[in-house]
């Protein structure tokens, strides 16, 4: 207890102590105080935009100088009032000129059109196969045979230029390859020597449309026999005629008769005899 005692007045003499030595006032001549230096405070310059360039104005274009010769430059005003009365003097007779020019376009009319290029000339006796051409068609022009239905006997000619053409019954209007040279001519001789003998024929089928004697052609055709079709006119009805030639007696059209029957599995063919005008039109060409 005692002890606490002595502490707390030992803590109180400290205090008392630490509080005057607070209050007593620094030793030495207020007046040798250093006074304190202030700077000056340095801000930071302000950035000074520089001004924009001036843009340059150009010059304005100067007006078009007329024209003026050297010889007008040497003679003076006196020169060039001549040259302008020259060209004042010219003005009529060229507008003259042009005006006579345009009568003379409108007397002679409109401009005509270019006429259309002509098709090359065919060689005698022999057709130059062009786009679109199929036998049908190349049959039936002038030039040719002038029918359609002869398609048979222009294949027959040109067996060999038309190795490759599928042979079915779309035969007649197969486009053709361009530029193949078909033959559809023969020699004098040879038609002559033909067109002197008389011929039997195998009468294979008889149609109004050729969509049932197509087919027939193109298989016997395929075999190797000599087909061709006729036209024919019976009580006013038009008949087309499939017929198998040429035999010099009616026995040996009545043989060929059977083989035909067999390649095409029907009974209903008979041999006929052809007159001098059938045979000069297609025996001609296929004996």
């Amino acid at each position: 207890m005692r002890f606490r005692i002595i502490l707390v007045l030992v803590a109180v003499f400290f205090c008392g102590w630490m509080t005057g030595c607070s209050s007593e006032e620094p030793s030495g001549n207020k007046g040798n105080e250093p006074k304190a230096i202030r700077r000056p405070i340095k801000r930071p310059a302000k950035k000074v935009q520089a001004p924009a360039p001036k843009q340059k104005r150009r010059p304005k274009p100067a007006s078009p100088r007329p024209e003026v010769t050297a010889e007008a430059e040497a003679a003076g005003p006196e020169k060039e009032g001549s040259q302008a009365g020259v060209k004042a003097e010219a003005a009529p007779v060229v507008q003259a000129g042009i005006e006579a020019g345009h009568k003379a376009a409108a007397a002679e009319g409109p401009p005509k059109p270019a006429e259309p290029s002509k098709p090359p000339a065919q060689e005698k006796g022999v057709y130059t196969v062009a786009e679109g051409d199929s036998l049908a068609v190349i049959a039936g022009r002038e030039e040719v045979f002038g029918d359609p239905l002869k398609w048979p006997i222009l294949y027959q000619l040109n067996r060999e230029r038309l190795e490759g053409v599928v042979l079915d019954e779309r035969l007649p209007e197969r486009t053709l390859p361009m530029g193949k040279r078909l033959r559809y001519a023969l020699d004098e001789k040879a038609a002559a020597k033909a067109a002197g003998n008389t011929y039997w024929v195998v009468n294979v089928i008889s149609s109004p449309t050729a969509d049932k004697i197509d087919g027939p052609a193109v298989r016997l055709i395929e075999k190797g026999f000599p087909v061709y079709i006729s036209r024919a006119t019976v009580k006013g009805q038009k008949w087309m005629r499939l017929r198998v030639g040429f035999f010099k007696s009616r026995g040996a059209a009545l043989e060929a008769g059977k083989e035909l029957q067999q390649v095409l599995g029907q009974e209903d063919s008979w041999p006929v005899r052809i007159g001098p005008e059938e045979t000069a039109e297609y025996a001609v060409y296929l004996d």
